[in-house]
């Protein structure tokens, strides 16, 4: 048995620098998309952007389904309500985030 392994390990060692002298590069395309950093920061940007806009309705939702099944319970009313506030100050946060940085890259840009 030790022979057959130390067989092996010696064929291994014979081949493998034949086989990675006959290597390929590999190249992975880019997944973000994005050439400079300025990119990059921006498509994070957009992606939070359209995240908050798609969730926060859904938030608002889930707090109206609070309100709607609470039965009387004020616990319930409360918490939808929070709910509805906090995702309408989401949606607003990041949407005057949105205009300020878009507002400051005009200034800065001389535009």
């Amino acid at each position: 048995m030790k022979n057959i392994l130390i067989f092996l390990f010696s064929l291994i060692f014979i081949i493998f620098p034949f086989s990675v002298s006959f290597a390929q590069i590999i190249q992975f395309p880019n997944p973000l998309n994005a050439t400079s950093v300025e990119e990059l920061i921006e498509n994070i940007i957009d992606f939070i952007t359209w995240f908050v806009i798609i969730l926060a309705p859904l938030i608002a939702l889930v707090g109206a389904f609070y309100i709607m099944t609470s039965a009387g319970n004020p616990q319930q009313v409360d918490k939808g309500k929070k709910a509805i506030f906090y995702a309408a100050i989401a949606l607003i946060v990041v949407l005057f985030a949105r205009g300020l940085i878009g507002l400051i890259k005009m200034v800065l840009a001389g535009k």
